[in-house]
């Protein structure tokens, strides 16, 4: 559950920090 947990979260923070590249 936890890794998961994590594994999440690093996608969105991977997400955004793509978006803010993008921008």
């Amino acid at each position: 559950m936890s890794l998961l947990y994590m594994k999440s979260r690093i996608m969105s923070c991977k997400s955004a920090a793509l978006r803010t590249v993008q921008s």
